[in-house]
């Protein structure tokens, strides 16, 4: 506390985990070879565990991964539009989805070209050697 008031953070330090991928944000190709995109849709607790997701994949290169709402059907359409956008911005890179929808709409996740792995809303903080390191897009 300074001066009697509560400490604030004013930063964006959460809202890295939010939104579209942005290409124009870097300036050289190399820069979008060697990215760890985690996006998190929906709750506060999504946000955290994104967070954790950074961290344990810190040195994954060109891997994306989405962690999913489906609190409504307007968050599973948030999902698979998320999705579409990150392909698009990534067409080379491995895309992951984790979370509540990965969890309620497995199947219909699952089928969509965009998506190369769905990994289950229990294991998603598992540092298993496979989660940290997931194999390149072929």
């Amino acid at each position: 506390m300074a001066g009697g008031q509560p400490d604030r953070h004013d930063g964006p330090a959460t809202e890295s985990f939010r939104g579209d991928f942005d290409p124009a944000a870097y300036s050289t190709p190399e820069e979008l070879l060697v990215t760890l995109e985690v996006m998190s849709l929906g709750c506060r607790l999504n946000l955290s565990e994104s967070e954790h997701l950074r961290g344990l994949l810190s040195g994954s290169e060109n891997l994306v991964v989405i962690n999913s709402c489906a609190v409504t059907a307007e968050a599973v359409r948030q999902t698979r539009q998320a999705i579409r956008r990150a392909r698009k911005a990534r067409p080379d890179a491995r895309l992951l989805v984790t979370g509540c929808a990965a969890e309620v709409e497995r199947e219909a996740l699952a089928a969509m070209p965009e998506v190369d792995g769905l990994i289950a809303n229990a294991a998603k903080l598992d540092p298993a050697p496979g989660m940290s390191r997931p194999p390149p897009r072929q």
